[in-house]
């Protein structure tokens, strides 16, 4: 049993499992092992120049930030600091003293050149819209520049994937099991209301915790739409790297997302188990879901009326129809956008024209006052950044995201397509996590012949 727990989630991975559970349910020693977590993941960082723990700190880093020195603004910002911007730093550090500094190559060929384009054009709409874009710095601008130095200076074997499946893997067992075997609403609710997890106590109810009376499972991210990407990502590490009982793998991503409620993270999740299945199983997989898809007509047409209204509503959010999916339900950020876009159809606005929280400005959605928008990253790209900015991102998207497997084609789709309804990359340093994995995923894919090895 030990051998299987360690060579499964590996004895440092536990200690993430360990502390995600104390936070819930034995506040008291939660400082205790992250403190061991900080000081341990440095460690790897210096002696084994380990680049997949600085991703591995960030993913974990809003666990980290207000659980090891609690109720203490300073502290928060300080170890803030200390899991998103420092480990990059260190790793940097590392390779200069060790004189292993070395330019990628790829940077040579021109291989990441759209990439480099679209920084260049952010950089500038950055600094000419300053006014309004300053505090999107660390939300939008940083993450896309750790990127640059990423590709840059990154060595192959430098990034262990597998350890990185091994994260997931103790992180996404213990919000299933909180999620199904605790009072994980009121527990959440509690956490997101105090000072703990955003530096500041929010309001009752500020955060929407339930949707369509589903409870909204967030992860260690604090955040359902977070824990919905990187269940797609878990899932597609999974299935391309096939480590040693992968299967659970895939049973724990597929909890992970379908917890989340969140929609887009459901879709291209879908879309990637559905290209690994048929890869898999050909021609069974094809009658099967024939059949399924029989079955799921017959069971909506005949037994929905014996659905909750809630699950009933949710399912037909889904559809392109209803007027409660995710693009209706953001049509008044979409059309509030496009309006600015035709104001400036080249080259936008600037950064910050919409999504800035600086400017004066109260929007009525839903009978709610919001002061930016978002949610809608297309229509807000386009809006800022005009056509201009809109293609090289397009471009940078192709550059990082597209490859001519099935597996890459299916995430990209997926993933433009949750971009009508979400903005992940604003989703700070987060963003930075799901670009470098994305980039170790199409690493493997354009390997020709790889040993297997097993997690």
């Amino acid at each position: 049993m030990f051998r299987f727990v360690e060579k499964y989630f590996g004895l440092y991975y536990l200690l993430f499992f360990l502390s995600f559970v104390s936070i819930y349910l034995l506040p008291p020693i939660a400082p205790f092992v992250n403190i061991i977590i900080l000081l341990f993941s440095y460690s790897l960082i210096v002696r084994r120049e380990r680049f997949d723990v600085v991703v591995v700190l960030i993913l974990y880093s809003r666990c980290l930030n207000g659980f090891i020195i609690p109720h203490d603004k300073t502290a928060f910002m300080v170890i803030n600091v200390l899991t998103n911007v420092f480990p990059l730093f260190l790793y940097v550090f590392v390779k200069l003293c060790k004189k292993k500094i070395r330019i990628n190559r790829e940077f040579f060929t021109g291989r990441y050149r759209f990439t480099l384009i679209f920084f260049l054009l952010l950089s500038l709409s950055f600094f000419i819209n300053y006014s309004t874009s300053y505090d999107l710095v660390t939300k939008r601008y940083l993450p896309f520049l750790f990127f640059l130095i990423f590709l840059l200076f990154y060595r192959n074997g430098d990034f262990q994937v597998y350890a990185l499946i091994r994260f997931l893997r103790c992180t996404f067992l213990a919000s299933v099991l909180l999620y199904f075997f605790t009072p994980y609403l009121t527990l959440t609710r509690t956490l997101m209301e105090s000072d703990s997890v955003f530096s500041v106590a929010s309001g009752p109810n500020a955060y929407s915790l339930v949707y369509f009376s589903f409870t909204r499972n967030m992860g260690v991210f604090f955040d359902h739409r977070i824990l919905a990407v990187f269940s797609y990502i878990y899932l597609l590490l999974a299935v391309v790297y096939k480590p040693k009982y992968f299967r659970l793998d895939i049973v724990l991503s597929f909890l992970g997302v379908m917890t989340s409620t969140s929609r887009g993270g459901m879709i291209t999740y879908m879309l990637i188990l559905m290209v690994y299945l048929f890869q898999a199983y050909r021609i069974r997989f094809v009658i099967f879901m024939a059949v399924a898809s029989v079955l799921a007509v017959l069971t909506v047409i005949f037994v929905g009326v014996f659905l909750s209204p809630s699950l009933l509503f949710f399912l037909q959010s889904f559809s392109p129809t209803s007027s409660y999916n995710a693009i209706n339900q953001r049509e008044f950020f979409s059309e509030y956008a496009m309006e600015a876009f035709s104001h400036h159809p080249l080259i936008g606005n600037g950064v910050g024209f919409l999504s800035s929280h600086t400017i004066d400005r109260h929007l009525m959605v839903d009978g709610v006052s919001v002061p930016a928008v978002g949610d809608a990253y297309w229509y807000i790209l386009l809006a800022e950044m005009g056509i201009i900015g809109f293609l090289l991102y397009l471009l940078f998207l192709l550059e990082v995201f597209y490859t001519n497997k099935l597996l890459s084609i299916a995430l990209f789709l997926g993933f433009v397509l949750q971009l009508l309804g979400t903005d992940i990359p604003d989703m700070r340093f987060y963003y930075f996590a799901i670009l470098v994995s994305v980039y170790m995923v199409n690493s493997k894919f354009k390997k020709r012949t790889i040993a297997p090895v097993y997690a």
